[in-house]
């Protein structure tokens, strides 16, 4: 990738930030600074990504929940205090 296609993918990103902010003024430099940033992450990202090895597994057995929930006992309150 050469440096001119780089700058001009910060320069197209730092745009979008802007437009998605509302175009508020005075905030250039920042916008530029997180676009070099997002675009250099995407430069170091591969750019198809292996998945992972998978292993067979056996189908996993289905839970029903039925609205059986665990509370934590030290939460009670006494009676007549508010939740």
């Amino acid at each position: 990738m050469t440096e001119q296609s780089t700058e001009d993918r910060i320069r197209a990103r730092a745009h979008q930030i802007w437009e998605e902010e509302g175009r508020p003024e005075g905030r250039s430099d920042e916008h530029w600074e997180r676009a070099k940033i997002e675009v250099g992450l995407q430069d170091k990202q591969p750019e198809s990504p292996t998945p992972p090895e998978t292993t067979a597994t056996e189908p996993g057995e289905t839970v029903t929940n039925r609205g059986e929930f665990l509370s934590d006992q030290g939460e009670q309150r006494p009676p007549g205090q508010p939740s």
